[in-house]
């Protein structure tokens, strides 16, 4: 009795509260338990390098972008750089195609007021000339109509007042070219035989017809007005 009272488990006291301890999990000697950890494991540093990779592909990238970014914005510079030099030079060959233009247009302006007042000029000194020589051409018009009407030579009879001016009448003969002489007669009327004064001759010969009527003359002569 004393040996089965002493293998059955002893029974909690009364007095005692009895509390059942859970099994505690295995730090690490389950097998199974270590198995199924390492995919986790794995996954979770496969996660860590995939973002390592993409941060550094993202840093890449981004230094990669920078750059690009500073070199389009050289470029962008360097382009706005070259607009404003040719938007410089634009402005300069403007200004100077200006005044060019306003040049030629002064000397082309000058050129035809010199022009214009040479040609004024000229016309004005043609015109002069040519009142000049019609001045002169009038006054020998005048002077020869004058002469011709002062002058007789041919054979007849010229009633003064009419056929010619009254004055002194001379000729200087025929200068011996032919034998035949001269003859005048100053008349008092239309009638040949009342003669005022007459004469044959060969040399020179000098009859007023003031106060007569009329001259007759024949010969070889040539009569001027003397005055």
């Amino acid at each position: 009795m004393g040996g089965n009272h002493m293998n059955q488990p002893a029974s909690p006291s009364p007095d005692s509260t009895w509390v059942q301890v859970p099994p505690q999990p295995d730090s690490g000697n389950d097998p199974a338990r270590r198995q199924r950890r390492w995919p986790v494991r794995a996954a979770v540093a496969a996660a860590i390098v995939i973002a390592l990779l993409a941060g550094a592909g993202i840093g890449s990238a981004i230094t990669n972008n920078a750059a690009a970014l500073n070199a389009a914005n050289r470029k962008l510079t360097a382009s706005r750089s070259r607009v404003s030099t040719l938007q410089a030079e634009y402005s300069a060959a403007k200004t100077q195609y200006s005044a060019a233009k306003t040049q030629a247009q002064q000397a082309t302006a000058t050129a035809d007021a010199r022009a214009q007042a040479s040609y004024a000029a000229r016309n004005a000194a043609l015109a002069a000339r040519s009142k000049s020589l019609d001045q002169r051409a009038k006054a020998i018009s005048t002077a020869e109509g004058q002469i011709q009407s002062s002058t007789i030579s041919s054979d007849g009879v010229y009633v003064v007042g009419k056929d010619i001016p009254s004055g002194t009448y001379h000729t200087t003969g025929d200068g011996g070219q032919t034998d035949n002489e001269c003859y005048f007669a100053t008349l008092n009327s239309s009638d040949t035989q009342d003669i005022s004064d007459n004469n044959n001759f060969d040399g020179p010969e000098t009859v007023s017809v003031s106060g007569v009527y009329a001259l007759q003359i024949s010969g070889p002569c040539t009569w001027v007005r003397a005055g």
